[in-house]
């Protein structure tokens, strides 16, 4: 079993969900009845999205987080799920429109090269309306890459401890997590590249995608987002 099969397992316990973070995403979509989740995982924050009258297309290229999805949740018929990577959503929803759109959980910084950023960007941009609003969240690297952060908080349950560190090699920062099985003992690793996105690359690339209005924050208090300090960096963008 690979590692991101065996995280699958343990997601939702894992990265159990914020009910702050739900509480800022429910208030920015307040109305908004036609929703793309990009990179949902195991759906534990699609679910609780669902609203009367809105619809929602929930999409991840993992398949074993799709399936652990929908052995855990069950949703009715105003969730959509496919097993759609963000490079997809130029070609495999277009012909759909959405009101609003999500990529929540440090998902864009897995693509691969920044010109992947900027498609993904105007593929959003594409797939929404005139009056279309997008929510998008990284960790702050403005912080990380400034105070040379090489390891974040040890995340620890009842079943599993999940461990997280940067490393730089040859100008890429690679990402190693470690996944500690308590009731077995079992150890699964994993090094994948990630592309540290700067706060001014993020709006620069969403302004040349189309979205006139991006305004920050750092936290889901509400808190405006401080390169500096910050933990996060959440865009609320509109066209």
């Amino acid at each position: 079993m690979g590692f991101y099969h065996e995280l699958s397992a343990y997601y939702d316990e894992v990265f159990a969900v914020n009910t702050a973070e739900m509480s800022f995403i429910k208030t920015q979509l307040a109305g908004r009845e036609r929703l793309l989740d990009v990179g949902c995982g195991t759906w534990n924050k699609t679910v609780l999205l669902a609203a009367p009258g809105r619809s929602i297309t929930a999409i991840d290229s993992d398949e074993a987080m799709v399936r652990e999805g929908m052995e855990k949740h069950t949703a009715d018929g105003s969730i959509h799920y496919r097993q759609l990577g963000m490079e997809d959503v130029g070609w495999a929803v277009r012909a759909e429109e959405f009101d609003s759109a999500l990529c929540l959980g440090n998902t864009v910084v897995h693509l691969p090269d920044t010109d992947t950023v900027k498609e993904f960007f105007t593929s959003v941009g594409q797939v929404l309306s005139d009056a279309g609003l997008f929510i998008v969240q990284i960790v702050n690297y403005d912080r990380i890459i400034r105070e040379n952060i090489k390891e974040l908080p040890r995340l620890e349950t009842e079943n599993v401890a999940f461990e997280r560190f940067y490393q730089w090699r040859q100008d890429e920062m690679h990402f190693l997590t470690r996944l500690t099985v308590k009731a077995s003992g079992r150890v699964f690793e994993n090094d994948i590249v990630l592309l540290p996105l700067k706060s001014g690359e993020m709006i620069s690339f969403l302004c040349n995608a189309g979205f006139s209005k991006v305004e920050l924050f750092g936290n889901y208090a509400g808190d405006a987002y401080d390169p500096d300090t910050s933990f996060h960096f959440i865009g609320i963008c509109r066209k």
